[in-house]
């Protein structure tokens, strides 16, 4: 429980809540993945954790790569490196994975690891803004970021961003 609790607190709620769905309904060994690298991060072995996502994350699994992205972006014990934390948010993002898109978005709109890149991140922040639930305070952090973004864009760039977004479709990564 305790572990559940510093997850919410360092990713969020929603992301929490999606991470426990996806233990019930994912394989057995994905899952133990997972769960023992979560219980390896609460406890401080961030190498341990590491080692448990890393190879579910070479096999595709979404999630372990959006975990291997927040790991990259300077966790405790792992130095920042904002281009492989790119490169992991970005497979997870291709799958659909809503937290994934923020990050990646958030990314590009800052050019941390990649060249900054308005229409790349307006379209990651617009897709993760149509798959994150509201907070019960009606705000939604990828339509804040994507709004206060389309302020700095011509509306040329927004448009070519909302056609790319509409064209998306995720893919297996």
């Amino acid at each position: 429980m305790a572990a559940q609790m510093r997850l919410r607190t360092m990713i969020g709620p929603v992301f929490a809540a999606v991470f426990a769905a996806v233990l019930t309904v994912a394989p057995p060994g994905v899952r133990a993945g997972l769960a023992d690298g979560m219980v390896a991060y609460d406890q401080g072995d961030y190498d341990t954790a590491f080692s448990e996502w890393t190879p579910l994350a070479e096999d595709g699994d979404a999630v372990a790569q959006g975990l291997l992205g927040l790991l990259y972006r300077g966790s405790p014990g792992i130095a920042p490196d904002f281009a492989e934390s790119a490169k992991w948010y970005r497979r997870a993002a291709a799958q659909g994975n809503p937290h994934a898109q923020y990050n990646i978005g958030v990314i590009y709109m800052r050019g941390q690891g990649v060249a900054r890149d308005d229409v790349q991140a307006y379209m990651w922040l617009d897709l993760a803004a149509r798959g994150i639930v509201t907070q019960a305070d009606g705000t939604n952090s990828a339509s804040r970021q994507r709004d206060a973004l389309a302020k700095r864009m011509t509306e040329t760039e927004v448009g070519e961003a909302r056609r790319l977004g509409d064209a998306w479709e995720p893919t297996a990564e």
